[in-house]
């Protein structure tokens, strides 16, 4: 019996070993072999096989994570390349499809075939249940309306370029492939349950591959480049990595204390080199999150809470004025953003929003502009506008001339816009007021279960501020949202946790 136990705990750490390994290899290579076809080709193939082996195997769990693994840790834009040319398992295409979303097509099949099975399971998880039964009354409202707006023609949407495509491209960044994501999940989950929660050594996979790209694109000085300022070439999942700070605070081992300072070094060279607003933010966030997870562990023991949170404040105060005071000479990147982030929050000054900084702007903008949308036309107010629903710019918040960071060419030849750049904003326009509602429902349940799972603040923390954004996040996001929601759910002792 011991003898058994020690060879699944052998057998565990091996399988481990190897997944954390490969996401290190992989953030290099992804990396060296940006634009190198040849051997950029040679590794997409390779990694296609790994994912085939898996599939006619039929281990799920490792087919799921691999593709994770895989997609996530590749280059997604060609803008923070500053090349077209470049090679990469999401930007690797057949038949006009990307991976992405041709490697999940078998899986997805697998689920639609097991489907009254899933139904039985999601049954059993109230609380997951709700989530998806809401975010998919979301998606119908979203496409039904959106179709509204092209029959009605509101706003003279008909009369902007390529206004089918965007529709088409709409749906499927805000409905094909999350759901198709969730299936392969739920699919791996019925089949595999004592597996899956092993889809959470890869989600940390991941943040190595991040890791190691950083180190790799910063040694070997293979930078991309953003609005002609010189980036590290990164995969999309950069903009989340300040949460990743916080797995040392879930779990209190010799490995998370080894790799805080490690995270944290990593976080510094991304603030530095790949700054934004969001990234900026999320800094903050996770101090206060932190905070919050030492009062847990403190047992609710207020002085004990006091004598660790004020000089962590103290500290914290004092590296970010010098962290400003050292990067704003050095990275002129950091200091745009910095002070966007700063013309939003300066809310007490005089012509506040008039003065305020372009990025900042549009979006604050964006969220007025959709309100006094629903003021002149109220019928719409309670559902939504759709996917490709418009607005006007009524507060000429942006600006009088095209600029390339706000909206695309299209848009502002026709003066309405979709392409909105928040969740929150995309959900008022798409959504209306019910998807205000289903906003507010999820920061609620991240308020109640964020420190029971990592997981599950990663992937709400997707969902509040990058959904709908990038793929390789969508799937980043969505694995981890979907394995928090199995935390939750084990942690009220409805049925024993899966090994």
């Amino acid at each position: 019996m011991n003898l058994t136990l020690n060879n699944i705990v052998i057998k565990d750490k091996i399988r481990t070993s190897m997944i954390y390994i490969a996401s290190f290899i992989i953030g290099i290579l992804n990396v060296l072999f940006i634009t190198n076809r040849t051997f950029a080709y040679i590794l997409i193939f390779s990694e296609v096989l790994i994912l085939l082996i898996n599939l006619f195997r039929k281990k799920i769990t490792a087919f799921l994570g691999c593709y994770l693994i895989f997609l996530s840790i590749s280059i997604e834009f060609d803008v923070f390349v500053g090349s077209e040319s470049f090679y990469s398992f999401k930007n690797f295409r057949l038949f006009g499809f990307n991976l992405g979303i041709l490697m999940l097509i078998p899986i997805v099949i697998l689920a639609l075939l097991n489907f009254n099975k899933i139904i039985t399971k999601i049954k059993e998880m109230r609380i997951f249940k709700k989530f998806l039964i809401g975010f998919l009354i979301l998606n119908l409202i979203g496409i039904l309306q959106g179709l509204l707006m092209l029959l009605v023609n509101d706003n003279n949407i008909i009369l902007m370029d390529a206004f089918i495509s965007s529709f088409i491209n709409e749906c499927y960044s805000m409905v094909l492939f999350p759901w198709m994501v969730i299936l392969s999940f739920l699919y791996a989950y019925i089949k595999e349950p004592k597996m899956i929660n092993n889809l959470k050594k890869y989600i940390l996979g991941v943040f190595i591959g991040v890791i190691t790209s950083t180190a790799t694109s910063y040694v070997f000085k293979i930078y991309g480049y953003y609005g002609g300022v010189e980036t590290l070439l990164i995969s999309s999942v950069y903009f989340i990595f300040p949460i990743f700070i916080l797995y040392c605070f879930y779990k209190t081992n010799i490995t998370t204390i080894l790799l805080f300072p490690i995270v944290l070094i990593f976080t510094y060279l991304i603030l530095k080199y790949n700054s934004n607003g969001k990234f900026i933010i999320l800094i903050g966030l996770v101090v206060i999150v932190a905070i919050f997870l030492i009062y847990k562990k403190s047992k609710k023991n207020l002085i004990r809470l006091f004598l660790i949170v004020v000089p962590l404040f103290v500290v914290l105060v004092i590296v970010l004025v010098q962290l400003r005071l050292f990067l704003n000479p050095t990275s002129l990147i950091f200091k745009i953003k910095f002070e966007q982030v700063l013309s939003m929050i300066e809310f007490w000054k005089p012509d506040w929003f008039a003065n305020m900084e372009e990025s900042p702007k549009y979006r604050i903008g964006e969220f007025a502009n959709i309100f006094i949308e629903y003021v002149n036309k109220p019928y719409y107010a309670l559902f939504g506008k759709g996917y490709m629903g418009t607005f006007k710019d009524y507060l000429g918040a942006f600006g009088a001339d095209f600029s390339e960071s706000g909206f695309s060419i299209a848009e502002w030849l026709n003066s309405s816009f979709y392409g909105v750049h928040e969740t929150l904003n995309s959900l008022f326009l798409c959504n209306g007021l019910i998807g205000l509602t289903y906003f507010c429902y999820v920061i609620k349940l991240l308020i109640k279960n964020f420190h029971k799972s990592f997981y599950f603040l990663l992937g709400a923390i997707w969902f509040l501020i990058f959904y709908g954004y990038s793929v390789t996040l969508a799937a980043l996001g969505l694995i981890s949202l979907c394995v928090g929601f199995l935390d939750i759910y084990f942690s009220k002792g409805i049925i024993d946790e899966v090994i």
